[in-house]
């Protein structure tokens, strides 16, 4: 039988898809957190410097170019003799009314060191990237459980340590480190949600987390504006994950890579166990059926022999490369506009609180949108399109007059989203840079989705030739013009001894194929190499 016949059988949706479910939003919610909480940790909403010893403020300190607030970074030489200035050698008085003390204001990370806030945002960037390279393997080789459990360890001990920081570079490793950490927890609970989900649900259930990421800013508005201490707004960042700890105990294996292991013994003992939580009726005895014939042995080794040859370089040979360019193409765009807005909702005109909150309230719509949009139109149209409207946009605020957008809003630009604080920075000093960029990199991206194929009533691919199929056949523009979405080529081409069937039974079987292939490869090598162990 296979996985996702037994999924059915043991009930699609029921307790066990819950629990997955409920675990992956809860950690997406903390997600949102680490990635964004950077605004509130490291903001001060003015500054000036601090009076000289025996003087007045105004004696020590010039105007700045307002002429009504102090100046940031000067101070007089001395006041009785010039009007001279120097940097400020007295340190700095913060407004500390709006956003409390923040690492800004702990370890003084203005004028020279201005920059360094946003930097400590990067960082946080590139510990999720450096994440998402290590824990993926981690997670094929220790299983989904093991890493997401011993990764939120971690998490929580990192996640308190940085509330007794005692100076900005241990601040910014340790953020790192809990960037780092908190992927080895997101990413097994996300891979193992959609490895518990039939196809029939997983393009509707597969966005939930995402609408709990935007749900997950608005709550990290409301905690940012009732504790505005930094050390103390850490600790609570973490508390939701140490108290989950116990219910991780909860969350099975999963059954597919328990298959692709192979750990066949193991994948039939979870399997049951969750067709009985599930309270499924009518379930077979065994869901998962070893085939020890010498025919069927051989062409598992044959099939173990071909994946052990199958690597990361694979990604950059074709017929992956052009997915492998396309969707980092278009993650980069994707991560590079949506944190260069979220990172800069704090400079909106109005309370930064309630435009946090509103600017995470605007995205629910977009979150819920396509769980049913995708159905119908498939997925490149849409995102093409928004790509370009995103581009349009930040071209119209960028040929707005400055008077007019002065202090509505100020939008900047991972790679993206790392780059999109220092495009953030960069743009106080060259206006127009942060739009310009980001709406060129919308444009590209809305163009490079036509290199992909569509996947609307499409079996996922397992193998290279899975892929190759689909990228041959569901291609919207091709040499024959433009295909309507879900709907695969099957007309005379040159490739038309490898397209795929018209209809979506067809083109499920044909795909099959390859599926029923890899489960009873697993499984065989499963009675071999594992036969009387239960592990």
């Amino acid at each position: 039988m296979e996985i996702d016949q037994a999924l059915e059988a043991a009930k699609p949706l029921g307790r066990t898809q819950f629990v997955v479910a409920f675990a992956t939003c809860y950690i997406t919610v903390i997600s949102s957190w680490v990635n964004l909480s950077n605004v509130f940790i490291a903001e001060v909403s003015g500054f000036h410097c601090s009076r000289s010893p025996g003087l007045t403020l105004p004696e020590s300190v010039p105007l700045g170019e307002d002429g009504v607030s102090y100046a940031e970074c000067e101070q007089y030489v001395n006041f009785n003799l010039s009007t001279d200035v120097e940097d400020c050698t007295n340190g700095w008085e913060y407004d500390t009314e709006l956003f409390g003390e923040s690492v800004t204001t702990e370890f003084n990370l203005v004028c020279d060191k201005g920059s360094l806030p946003d930097v400590a945002q990067s960082i946080v960037i590139a510990g999720l990237g450096a994440g998402n390279i290590i824990w993926g393997p981690l997670a094929d080789r220790w299983g989904r459980r093991p890493t997401f459990v011993v990764a939120l360890v971690l998490f929580n001990v990192i996640g308190v340590a940085i509330a007794f920081s005692n100076s900005y570079a241990m601040f910014a490793t340790l953020r790192f480190l809990l960037a780092f950490l908190h992927v080895g927890s997101w990413l097994p609970a996300t891979i193992l949600l959609f490895e518990y989900l039939t196809p029939k649900y997983r393009s509707s259930l597969g966005n939930l987390p995402g609408l709990f990421f935007s749900l997950g800013l608005m709550i990290l508005s409301g905690l940012a504006y009732l504790v505005k201490d930094w050390r103390w707004f850490s600790i609570c960042l973490v508390v939701p994950t140490i108290v989950a700890m116990p219910f991780t105990w909860f969350l099975p294996e999963s059954v597919r890579w328990l298959l692709s292991v192979p750990k066949v013994a193991k994948a039939e003992k979870v399997m049951q166990h969750v067709a009985k939580f599930n309270k499924a009726t009518n379930t077979p005895d065994t869901f998962f059926q070893i085939k020890e014939e010498p025919d069927a042995i051989k062409e598992a080794e044959e099939t173990t022999t071909e994946r052990e040859k199958l690597g990361i370089l694979h990604l950059f040979k074709p017929p992956t490369l052009i997915i492998t360019l396309v969707l980092a193409t278009e993650w980069f765009a994707f991560f590079l506009v949506y944190f260069g807005f979220a990172l800069s909702t704090g400079d909106l005109a109005g309370d930064p609180y309630v435009s946090f909150f509103i600017s995470a309230l605007v995205e629910i719509p977009a979150r819920l949108i396509p769980m049913w949009l995708l159905k119908i139109t498939g997925s490149i149209i849409p995102a093409s399109l928004c790509f370009i409207l995103a581009g349009i946009m930040m071209v119209t605020m960028v040929l707005l007059d400055s008077g007019t957008s002065a202090g509505i809003v100020q939008l900047g630009g991972r790679i993206g989203s790392i780059l999109s604080p220092i495009l953030l920075y960069l743009d106080e000093d060259y206006p127009g840079l942060a739009f310009g960029s980001m709406a060129c990199v919308s444009f590209f991206a809305a163009l490079v989705f036509f290199f992909l194929p569509e996947t609307l009533n499409a079996v996922q691919p397992t193998t290279i030739d899975d892929l190759r199929l689909l990228i041959k056949t569901r291609r919207l523009i091709s040499r024959k013009g433009f295909r309507k979405p879900g709907k695969p080529d099957t007309g005379n081409t040159e490739d038309s001894k490898d397209s795929v069937p018209s209809t979506e039974k067809q083109d499920n079987d044909k795909c099959a194929t390859y599926q029923n292939k890899s489960v009873q490869t697993d499984q065989i090598e499963g009675g071999v190499d594992n036969a009387g162990f239960d592990d």
